[in-house]
């Protein structure tokens, strides 16, 4: 003989003094129908709740479907209450308790006037899981429509007439109309947001991301030169400068072979998304020359800082002004890549420290920035690694052969001009 469907025994629950339902037990065979009939009052509706797991009962004890947790198989049963919604005597305190139960997921408090035009009245969603977001947008979306619909039923006002009207605009970003070959004006192209902002936001990410993984790598590498006295070993067969150049020139090499084998990746990647032409040869070439002189001058840096420090602690405290000159332009991109034309964007992309990234924005840009100042920016960057690399050098020969305490800024400057 199968289990049954339902199974109650000595099931007891009270409201204060009053006892709802006394001592029942009772079994519901499965393929059976199986009714309650009583008067008002006898423990009808609180027995239904009890096996729904919507009440639970002072005493006794329930199964469904063989289970003691209604809940664990309510995906094989059905309950049609006799009331739309929510129970009237359902406080909010106990549906936070359901809640906490695992009974419910969340629950909505809807204000008695929201329906009322002009309300102010908040819909209240109750959860225990406030990170989960779908489900309170979806319910704010689908609420206010529906209320929406009925506040227009209300005032008399066709909503199908009024969502017609308040039915947004389409807009379109548009190129500017050119002529072909012939002369005839060809219509304007929908502007591709990934076109035109790919790479001049991703350029500089990478230049920055070639920076920070091979610059600062020349420090560390100096300092442990020179605190197990390889260095010294080195000098006896280099000069400093030529040590000097020869660390920069090997770090200038493997930033170039990185930057092939990325942006040859992120060729054949928008090549087969159809965005091949984003990568163009000119835009190329002069990322190549800004990363060449951005090594040189970030590399330089850091080599003198290794050489002036005796060990991390210091490199590390001395390395910050060098890390935020490459930062601040980092930065600023994404101030230039919104207007990259105006008087402060042309100024800032001729600073030598910056050039490198903020000129590499303007490049990538149409209408592209005037050959004159791409010129200067050269010009200026060139002599600015230059001299950063003149200095280092000097800093480096001397550095390298100091032992004791680190240097500051100020002797780093006085090694500088006596060198």
């Amino acid at each position: 003989m199968s289990a049954p469907a339902i199974v109650l025994r000595n099931v007891t629950k009270g409201f204060g003094n009053t006892v709802a339902v006394d001592d029942v037990s009772l079994e519901v065979p499965k393929g059976s129908i199986y009714g309650f009939i009583g008067p008002n009052g006898s423990g009808k509706t609180t027995t239904l709740r009890m096996i729904m797991h919507i009440l639970l009962p002072d005493r006794g004890a329930i199964e469904v479907l063989g289970l003691s947790d209604a809940r664990a198989a309510r995906d094989q049963v059905g309950y049609l209450p006799e009331e739309r919604g929510l129970y009237k005597k359902m406080t909010v305190r106990r549906l936070s308790d359901r809640v906490r139960r695992d009974d419910l997921f969340a629950f909505v408090e809807i204000p008695p006037d929201t329906l009322t035009a002009g309300s102010t009245a908040a819909v209240g969603y109750y959860s225990s899981q406030p990170t989960y977001q779908p489900l309170p947008l979806w319910l704010e979306t689908t609420i206010n429509g529906a209320v929406r619909a009925q506040r227009f039923k209300a005032l008399k006002v066709d909503q199908a007439g009024m969502d017609a009207a308040l039915r947004e605009v389409p807009f379109r970003q548009l190129g500017l109309l050119e002529r072909d070959a012939q002369g005839r004006i060809r219509p304007a192209t929908e502007v591709d947001r990934f076109r035109s902002f790919g790479a001049a936001i991703g350029l500089p990410i990478l230049l920055f991301m070639f920076v920070m993984t091979t610059a600062p790598q020349l420090l560390n590498a100096v300092i442990e030169e020179t605190m197990s006295r390889i260095a010294e070993v080195m000098l006896g067969s280099v000069t400093p400068s030529e040590l000097m150049w020869g660390k920069l020139l090997a770090t200038a090499g493997a930033a170039i072979v990185l930057a092939v084998v990325y942006l040859g990746g992120a060729a054949v990647a928008l090549g087969y998304l159809g965005y091949g032409d984003m990568l163009a040869p000119r835009i190329v070439g002069w990322f190549a020359v800004f990363l060449l002189l951005t090594l040189l001058i970030f590399g330089a840096l850091f080599l003198a800082i290794g050489a002036a420090c005796t060990d991390l602690r210091d490199a590390q405290t001395m390395m910050t002004p060098a890390m935020m000159i490459a930062v601040i332009p980092y930065v600023l991109v994404f101030s230039v890549v919104q207007s990259p034309d105006t008087t402060l964007s042309a100024g800032l992309s001729l600073i030598p420290f910056f050039t490198p990234f903020l000129m590499l924005v303007r490049l990538a840009l149409e209408p592209g920035p005037p050959l004159w100042q791409l010129l200067l920016s050269v010009v200026l960057t060139v002599a600015t690694a230059a001299g950063v690399v003149w200095a280092a050098g000097r800093i480096f020969r001397v550095g390298l052969l100091v032992q004791g305490k680190s240097a500051t800024f100020r002797e780093m400057l006085h090694w500088v001009r006596a060198a």
